[in-house]
């Protein structure tokens, strides 16, 4: 299942089993980011110009 992160907007794989939350799923280099103190607004700012791509495990 792919899921789009809401800070950087990328689709992401993502096991069926992972609990999302209804803010919407953060991906695990926004999460680091996060705890490392940036704002989510400062993190999607910084996304707008990269290109969509799926990230993880692809068949």
């Amino acid at each position: 299942m792919t899921a789009k992160c809401v800070g950087c907007g990328l689709d992401w794989n993502v096991s069926i089993y992972q609990k999302i939350p209804r803010t919407g799923y953060i991906c695990p280099h926004c999460e680091s980011r996060l705890r490392a103190g940036e704002t989510l607004s400062n993190i999607q700012a910084s996304q707008k110009a990269r290109p969509q791509r799926t990230k993880g495990a692809t068949l």
